[in-house]
């Protein structure tokens, strides 16, 4: 019992690595499914349907999709801000003490 209890608070398999993804493009995408929202909510919202409520959150998802496309590029593919250098974010594998699968020292 104390070995499975051992394994499960200190599993000694590693993280998978984070998937390629361009920000950009996931930015853009759901800006243009608000856009899309908020053209049904216009003629929804002028025949008298509904209220012009939906269709102001659907300006705000554009602005913020806009927004976050224009941050995407800012930041670059790996992370970088601009071509001045390196993020200065959360640190990289090689800069940490110690090992990096979560695993303990030997006692």
């Amino acid at each position: 019992m104390r070995a499975l209890i051992g394994v499960l608070l200190h599993p000694r398999r590693t993280a998978p690595p984070p998937l390629a993804i361009d920000l950009r493009v996931v930015a853009l995408a759901g800006a243009l499914l608000w856009t899309v929202a908020g053209v049904v909510c216009v003629v929804l919202a002028s025949s008298g349907s509904i209220t012009w409520r939906p269709v102001e959150t659907c300006a705000a998802g554009v602005v913020l999709g806009l927004v976050g496309a224009a941050w995407a590029r800012r930041q670059g593919p790996d992370g970088q801000v601009g071509r001045q250098g390196v993020h200065q974010g959360a640190p990289h594998d090689e800069d940490l003490d110690g090992p990096v699968d979560g695993s303990l020292p030997p006692r």
